[in-house]
């Protein structure tokens, strides 16, 4: 107890707490794009498995008291520290996330699409994935229906040139008792006549 709250133990504690322990875990991921701070403070909070290491190795006798005091110091900046920056960092990232997930929004719905949903944790690359796909299936879709109109559009416009109302006739007989269509017969000509010359 005596060499844990030395100055001594204290001062090369907080080095070694702020140098091995946080800052290597937390430059780990430099190039990790925008979540690099949060994979590195996330990484840091993992003490208590090095706090049974150092455990197991005094009782071994495999570092003397002032060795453990200085690893304790240095184990209690990562326990302290950690989980309340991770927690501050996560929180700027998915307002950060939540920032351009309302940008998205707004450009779908000018677009005319639905937004993708802010789960309110870190982005998840299957949901994503389903959710890319909808979307595709989805303007896809539109692209069909939209093609569909065109050319019924089309067959109208054609119709009305030819004298023809683009109204379907009812064209099978109430009387036959199998359902076989006819067709109606226009002057002359049939309307399925009509329509093959098109």
């Amino acid at each position: 107890m005596k060499e844990l709250f030395s100055l001594d133990a204290f001062w090369k504690g907080t080095i070694m707490g702020l140098g091995p322990c946080i800052a290597t875990k937390v430059l780990c991921g430099p190039f990790m794009g925008k979540t690099r701070w949060v994979i590195g403070w996330a990484m840091v909070g993992r003490a208590e498995f090095a706090y049974f290491i150092a455990i197991m190795a005094k009782s071994l006798k495999m570092m003397d008291d002032k060795l453990f005091a200085i690893l304790i110091w240095s184990l209690i900046y990562a326990t302290v520290f950690a989980p309340l920056i991770f927690r501050m960092v996560l929180k700027r990232y998915m307002a950060q996330q939540h920032t351009s997930a309302d940008e998205k929004k707004d450009r779908k719905a000018r677009m005319g699409c639905n937004a993708c949903r802010l789960s309110g944790s870190l982005p998840d690359i299957w949901d994503e994935e389903v959710e890319r796909e909808r979307r595709h299936s989805k303007d896809t879709l539109e692209l069909t229906i939209h093609t569909k109109d065109a050319e019924i559009g089309r067959l109208r416009g054609i119709l009305a040139a030819h004298g023809i109302s683009d109204e379907v006739p009812d064209i099978t007989d109430p009387n036959e008792p199998d359902g076989d269509s006819t067709v109606e017969v226009i002057g002359n000509k049939t309307m399925a006549d009509d329509i093959t010359t098109l």
